[in-house]
């Protein structure tokens, strides 16, 4: 739980629409390809 905070703390600080649309595009590309490490 620790680990999820502090990358939420980093994302608010270092937000940016590219940082979003990064997210967005890995997200989609691990729907189609699976990733293990999902929660």
């Amino acid at each position: 739980m620790e680990g999820r905070i502090r990358l939420d703390v980093w994302y608010i600080e270092n937000w940016s629409l590219s940082l979003d649309i990064n997210i967005i595009f890995r997200t989609i590309w691990n729907i189609f390809k699976g990733d293990d490490k999902a929660f």
